[in-house]
C-alpha cells in the first residue's frame, strides 16, 4: 500500500475538495455521475464541519490565553484570526452540505399557461396527445447528437493501438 506524504495527509484531514468531482464539464450523462457522486460523498460534509469547529474553539481558547495570562495582544491576535476564520469555512461547507444532501436546483417548477382549476371542477388529467409525443423524441434527438460518434472503420478505444511507423 502506498502512504500519502504526511502533508497531504494533513491537506485532506482539513479540505474536502479532494472528495468531489466538477459537475461543470463533460456532456450531460458524465455532470449526472459527477453530481451522483457528489451527493454521495456530502455525508462527510459534517465531519468536516466539526473538525473546524474544534480548531475555531481551540485557537480561540489559545488566543483568551494569551491575551489574559500572557497579557500579549499581538500574540493572541495570531490565534484570533484562524479561529474566527474557520467560521466562514463553516459557513461555506454547511450551504454545500445542504445543497447536495437536499438536492437544491433540481425540481424547475414549470409554468403553465393554462389556468389553475376551481375548486368546483375535478382536476383535469395530464394530456397524452402530441406535446408529450414531440417532447419525448426531442428529447431523443437531443441525446442521440450528444453521444460521441465514431468514424466509419475506426477502431473502438478499448483496443490497444500501437504506433506504426510511416512508409
Amino acid at each position: 500500500m502506498q502512504y500519502l506524504p504526511f502533508r497531504s495527509l494533513l491537506y485532506r484531514y482539513f479540505f474536502y475538495g479532494w472528495l468531489f468531482c466538477d459537475a461543470s464539464r463533460g456532456n450531460g450523462f458524465e455532470q449526472a455521475a459527477a453530481l451522483r457522486h457528489n451527493r454521495a460523498q456530502a455525508h462527510w460534509l459534517p465531519t468536516y464541519m466539526r473538525r473546524w469547529l474544534v480548531l475555531g474553539v481551540l485557537f480561540f481558547c489559545a488566543a483568551a490565553f494569551c491575551e489574559t495570562a500572557l497579557n500579549s495582544p499581538h500574540v493572541s491576535a495570531l490565534f484570533y484570526v484562524p479561529s474566527v476564520l474557520s467560521m466562514p469555512i463553516n459557513f461555506v461547507t454547511a450551504v454545500c452540505w445542504l445543497g447536495l444532501a437536499h438536492k437544491w436546483g433540481d425540481s424547475v417548477p414549470r409554468v403553465s399557461l393554462e389556468p389553475a382549476p376551481s375548486k368546483k371542477e375535478p382536476p383535469q388529467t395530464p394530456r397524452t396527445g402530441g406535446q408529450e409525443k414531440s417532447h419525448r423524441e426531442g428529447l431523443v434527438r437531443r441525446w442521440q447528437s450528444a453521444r460521441p460518434r465514431r468514424a466509419t472503420g475506426a477502431r473502438p478505444l478499448s483496443m490497444n493501438v500501437r504506433h506504426r511507423p510511416a512508409h
